[in-house]
């Protein structure tokens, strides 16, 4: 059976890296219909394609019933392709009004403010997708209605000087007091419980 894309979370892009990575050419791109194109005719059936989506729109099934069932699946699935156009922790930001260039200056000016402040350090090469990241703004509410945030990206080589040891990094200040923090992400099965933790540091706040 050919692969299955689940357009509900794929960006529909000409830059898709299935188009690029396929080996057999199955993938392609309709300029005039400006979408995804799959040829049948020339899938060989391996599923390598599934590890190309950073987000997991490609789907393989092996057999008509696996085909189905993909298909059931994805007809369930609540998630929109709006929620890859918003900005979220352990994912490149869509607003450059959250990142700021990382300096001990700079750090130390967002730390030091009156209101709830949460402070994200990253590396680029350990962004991740939809699945593994949460939206800034759910973080925000679970912390404090009034908390800002700022993105900070972080070379290997800088980490120990701020102090961090594993990316991403979330760490949550009130008036340049650490109340917590946690590393790296989150299993998408837990976020919930990602996020009580969240709410459990924002009620450190007086």
């Amino acid at each position: 059976m050919p692969p299955i894309i689940n357009f509900k979370i794929c960006d529909n892009s000409e830059d898709c890296a299935a188009i690029k990575k396929c080996k057999n050419g199955v993938f392609g791109w309709d300029a005039k219909h400006k979408s995804l194109t799959i040829n049948h005719k020339k899938c060989k059936e391996c599923g390598e394609c599934v590890g190309f989506c950073p987000v997991k729109a490609i789907h393989f099934g092996a057999c008509k019933d696996e085909y189905k069932k993909i298909e059931r699946e994805i007809a369930k699935d609540p998630r929109t392709m709006t929620e890859l156009f918003i900005d979220r922790y352990g994912a490149m930001p869509i607003d450059d009004a959250f990142v700021f260039e990382l300096t001990p200056d700079r750090l130390k000016k967002r730390i030091n403010v009156q209101r709830p402040m949460i402070i994200e350090f990253n590396c680029r090469e350990t962004m991740a997708c939809l699945l593994k990241s949460v939206p800034i703004a759910d973080i925000q509410e679970q912390f404090h209605p009034d908390a800002a945030y700022s993105k900070f990206f972080i070379k290997e080589d800088e980490m120990p000087q701020y102090g961090v040891t594993k990316t991403p990094c979330l760490r949550f200040y009130y008036k340049n007091e650490l109340l917590g923090q946690i590393d790296e992400y989150f299993d998408k099965d837990h976020k919930y419980t990602y996020l009580d933790q969240v709410y459990k540091l924002g009620r450190k706040i007086k």
